[in-house]
């Protein structure tokens, strides 16, 4: 299955499809034959593609030890998935989010004191040898498994992911290319600049200037290129948080963390524009 994309919409096999899928957590159902009955009501649901989170600690309850059997038999999920006919949507993470314990990653990756969970640090971008070497192996269990499947139509590396900085306050776009120009320590102390959050407030970007608006780093780099070893071959994407933070670069789709409806106290069919 070949699956490409253009500004409109993905093709596969060169026709143009809509993607409409939904989630399937199998990690939260307590028998494998429930899989079957999810997947079926999903096709009958009209959806036409499965989305998947595969949970590291729920594979991996200790250091180099991988379980893929019986309730953990991705194997088997993903037959039924394609037996159903439906496209597959992987999120191996290494972080999921999903609220999960820790999103997903083992809590033995707290017991060294030296790993940066995610590269992340309060102060910013922090590539983390040892935390890496730890996904590497997580994804040489997780992804072959994964890209194999003759059906995958996307894979996503990382869940919600931006670069920590006292920033986040300005909600603007220009907040992403200041974090590049000047880092995200120097910018964490210029934020508390009352002219500085006016002028991020207003600005405005030009819309034929050609810069990039968004974050590189090694750390999401490494993820692309490592699932394109393990033989990932589908358009590789990653969740950005909000519409205005984040925007990782190093993947080929752009996804946004978007809930149209998060109050349920009213009828949101009242609000036309809701969608």
């Amino acid at each position: 299955m070949r699956v490409e994309f253009d500004r409109y919409s993905l093709r596969v096999d060169g026709r143009r499809r809509i993607v409409r899928a939904g989630s399937l957590h199998y990690f939260r159902l307590p028998a494998r034959e429930l899989w079957r009955d999810r997947i079926a009501k999903m096709k009958d649901a009209g959806l036409n593609a499965v989305d998947v989170y595969y949970p590291w600690n729920f594979h991996s309850e200790r250091p180099g030890v991988y379980d893929f059997a019986d309730l953990r038999d991705i194997d088997h999920l993903h037959d039924l998935i394609e037996a159903a006919g439906l496209y597959l949507i992987a999120r191996p993470g290494p972080y999921i989010c999903a609220e999960v314990d820790l999103g997903g990653l083992p809590a033995w990756l707290l017991r060294d004191p030296d790993l940066a969970l995610r590269c992340r640090r309060p102060a910013g971008f922090a590539y983390s040898a040892p935390y890496m070497a730890a996904v590497r192996e997580w994804f040489g269990a997780v992804v072959p498994r994964i890209a194999s499947r003759s059906n995958l139509l996307l894979f996503q590396i990382e869940n919600e992911y931006s670069v920590p900085s006292h920033v986040a306050v300005l909600s603007s776009p220009i907040a992403d290319l200041l974090i590049r120009w000047l880092g995200a320590k120097r910018l964490a102390r210029l934020a508390s600049s009352p002219w500085l959050r006016r002028r991020a407030l207003s600005a405005t970007l030009p819309g034929d200037s050609g810069d990039e608006l968004g974050q590189r780093n090694s750390y999401m780099r490494e993820l692309y290129e490592l699932s394109r070893r393990l033989g990932v071959g589908v358009p590789i994407f990653h969740n950005d948080v909000a519409a205005l933070s984040g925007r990782q670069l190093d993947v080929d789709l752009l996804a946004i963390d978007r809930y149209p409806i998060t109050r349920f106290d009213d009828d949101w069919r009242s609000r036309p524009n809701t969608f």
